[in-house]
């Protein structure tokens, strides 16, 4: 049996510049496809949560994958999660701690029901955010969060390194530190995104 199928990414490449894109053309568009049997996935380092914000209209027939491709839905079914072991979460927030205390302006640690941030973050940050993530939790006590703790499973850290940081530096270190079962990759804007190895959306 032939699939015909079109997997588009998000940002920078199906988003115009400002984050968003023609959904009545898209509309027009999605119903060739579904005349001529084309199935349309979604496949970014983004949050579920948003990416079916932006196709709310389809999002009950189109996959997702989701959090470079830790987080599988079919509409609204969720077909698999490649979630971290409590113990590599642990280490990832040890890790953290090992550089300068303004060294690294934003972090998110992004499961499944939600995306957690630390409760003491600034407004600024919180918005930058929000242009990301959609379902988004604010928890105190961050250095020790665990799975079972927000009751979710975590797939992604994200770091974001402050302009002064010589990022390529701090990216060295940070995947030296890494457990061999987590890699990390680039994002954009001096941000590193750390889920399992293998994992590619």
């Amino acid at each position: 049996m032939t699939i015909k199928m079109i997997v588009v990414d998000m940002d920078g490449t199906f988003l115009n510049q400002n984050n968003t894109y023609n959904q009545r053309r898209f509309a027009r568009i999605f119903e060739q496809f579904q005349t001529r049997q084309i199935h349309f996935v979604v496949a970014s380092g983004s949050q579920y949560q948003r990416l079916q914000n932006q196709f709310a209209p389809q999002k009950k027939i189109i996959d997702f994958i989701s959090q470079n491709g830790a987080i599988v839905h079919q509409g609204d079914d969720l077909i698999s999660v490649d979630a971290l072991s409590e113990a590599d979460l642990a280490e990832v927030l040890q890790i953290m701690q090992t550089f300068g205390a303004t060294a690294i302006v934003q972090k998110t640690i992004s499961g499944v029901k939600k995306t957690y941030v630390p409760a003491e973050i600034t407004a600024e940050t919180l918005e930058n955010i929000q242009r990301y993530y959609h379902a988004i939790e604010l928890v105190s006590d961050f250095a020790t969060l665990s799975q079972a703790r927000v009751n979710d499973r975590i797939t992604k850290i994200g770091l974001t390194f402050g302009a002064t940081v010589n990022y390529q530096q701090a990216v060295t270190q940070l995947k030296a530190a890494l457990p061999a079962s987590l890699a990390s990759q680039n994002s954009g804007f001096q941000t590193e995104l750390i889920g399992n190895v293998g994992l590619i959306k």
